[in-house]
């Protein structure tokens, strides 16, 4: 099979690191796709990860926020407390 010339331009870096990634041991090249392939799913399960804390705090502070909101309201209504069960005789 005649080699076909991949680059017209002469020796580039991209040439070098192509040479490089041929000559290169095929279990060494399964070892660098998969730590790429984890390292690319750690990031996606620690952005969902992350994704997921940001929307409990945001849930957590507007629930907090309408409970401060609630509250002055509250000073504002008087609290009238039943009569007592008590006699005045006793």
């Amino acid at each position: 099979m005649p080699k076909v010339l991949k680059y017209k331009k002469g020796f580039t870096i991209r040439h070098h690191l192509d040479e490089l990634w041929d000559r290169l041991d095929c279990g060494f090249k399964i070892k660098v796709q998969g730590f790429i392939f984890l390292v690319g799913l750690g990031v996606v399960v620690g952005g969902l990860v992350w994704a997921n804390q940001r929307s409990e705090k945001r849930e957590w502070l507007e629930i907090r926020d309408r409970g401060k909101a609630q509250q002055p309201l509250s000073k504002v209504s008087p609290v009238i407390s039943e009569p007592s069960l008590r006699t005045e005789t006793e």
